[in-house]
């Protein structure tokens, strides 16, 4: 009669070394490390790596504004002015990037708007507002046409989220 035990430790030591090959999450201890991350993954256009970091509420809010640009490109006449800022952005190939940006979903429109509105990888902060009682701190940074803009990241259950990015 055979051992369950070797066989069991032989499967979890397998399992074990699976997991350590896959990637890490995000790490969430940290508001600052959230903050650059949620930077970070603007700036690649990364919405994978975004969504990961983002409240249920921040999630919807920046899906609704990215549908919004959505569905105002891929309407028969788009606004005009957003027209004219596409254009100067993306030159020649602005048609087609409007095309590839409407028929690729949330990933797609995340990259269009940030070829849209450039800003470096690493904006730099520029302030800090921290509020104890609701466990929450405003990021500030200014974005490559010099407007400041916040970043609210909010604890729950241990660990640090993105509440509200303004892009």
């Amino acid at each position: 009669m055979r051992k369950p035990l070797p066989i069991l430790c032989a499967c979890l030591v397998m399992a074990l070394g699976a997991c350590a090959d896959e990637p890490a999450g995000p790490d969430l201890s940290n508001p600052q490390v959230v903050f650059q991350a949620a930077m970070h993954a603007v700036h690649d256009g990364d919405w994978p790596a975004l969504e990961g970091l983002l409240t249920k509420d921040a999630r919807f809010a920046l899906e609704g504004d990215l549908k919004r640009l959505q569905t105002n490109l891929a309407a028969p006449t788009p606004d005009a002015q957003l027209m004219k800022i596409v254009r100067r952005a993306m030159g020649e190939d602005a048609d087609e990037e409007v095309r590839r940006a409407v028929a690729g979903g949330m990933p797609a429109m995340l990259r269009f708007f940030v070829r849209l509105s450039p800003r470096g990888r690493d904006p730099g902060q520029r302030g800090m507002q921290v509020d104890p009682k609701s466990q929450s701190i405003d990021f500030l940074y200014m974005t490559s046409a010099g407007e400041q803009r916040v970043v609210k990241v909010v604890q729950a259950r241990g660990r640090w989220y993105v509440a509200l990015l303004a892009l």
